[in-house]
């Protein structure tokens, strides 16, 4: 997959992004101290999808393959991830604000917002804040 040329470093731990080995037609890039995040492609040079809508969870479905109620996921290979400290909603979670203000002190990932990374096979592929899955659960539409 071609890296965008926005994203320069890790979203995990801020470290420069390698190419990993050339080929024909793609290049892969890896973070260069090994994390397990995989560049994809997402929005605004952020290698994964940060869902904030209940619409964009519902397009998140639909482009993974699952189903609807979430049932057996594994057998489109997609995982789960708890992150975070603190469950709220305000908005201060996940690797993208995390990367953004990584050298402020609240921004480690204990003193942040509880998130759900989404990994398919070993690439993450979106990230969703814990509370708001949670409100939507329970019926909040906004």
């Amino acid at each position: 997959m071609k890296m965008a040329n926005k994203l320069k470093y890790c979203l995990y731990c801020g470290a420069g992004y390698e190419k990993k080995n050339s080929g024909a037609d793609e290049d892969d890039y890896f973070c260069s101290h090994h994390c397990e995040l995989r560049y994809v492609d997402g929005k605004d040079g952020v290698p994964f999808k940060v869902i904030s809508t209940h619409e964009e969870m519902v397009q998140l479905a639909i482009d993974l393959g699952v189903r609807d109620s979430w049932h057996e996921p594994d057998e489109q290979d997609i995982k789960a991830v708890t992150r975070g400290g603190i469950l709220d909603n305000a908005g201060f979670w996940g690797d993208e604000y995390r990367f953004k203000h990584r050298d402020y002190e609240w921004s480690k990932e204990s003193n942040m917002e509880m998130w759900v990374d989404i990994i398919q096979g070993d690439v993450k592929v979106a990230e969703i804040n814990l509370a708001m899955l949670l409100a939507w659960a329970s019926g909040f539409k906004g």
